[in-house]
């Protein structure tokens, strides 16, 4: 499962960035993910609990939003949600596409307590 992997990583980002701040306590960690990422929301929501243990994050509540995937055309330039299974520029019908969004995972905000 990479998921955990990802969710240990965040936890260092996270707690780096706490740190820096002078933040103790997390209670709301809100994440993007692209819908073309490979990161399995269900999976992920799942290990964060656990890599949360014992840091700033403990307890605390992850939100997740969804980011849609984004084709851009090679042939007209046109950007566009993708339509799966068939990817085709949706202003001309061109077959070639390049991806332009929906690919990341990011982490979008933060909210704190003041202990």
């Amino acid at each position: 499962m990479h998921e955990l992997a990802i969710a240990e990583s965040i936890m260092r980002e996270v707690s780096a960035i706490a740190v820096s701040e002078g933040i103790m306590c997390v209670v709301r960690l809100t994440l993007v993910i692209g819908e073309l990422s490979g990161v399995d929301k269900e999976s992920l929501s799942f290990a964060l609990p656990f890599a949360a243990e014992n840091t700033v994050l403990s307890g605390a509540e992850f939100v997740f939003e969804e980011e849609p995937a984004v084709v851009e055309c090679s042939k007209c330039g046109a950007r566009s949600a993708a339509e799966f299974p068939l990817v085709a520029c949706a202003a001309c019908g061109a077959g070639y596409v390049e991806r332009a969004g929906g690919g990341g995972l990011e982490i979008k905000s933060m909210e704190f307590e003041d202990v």
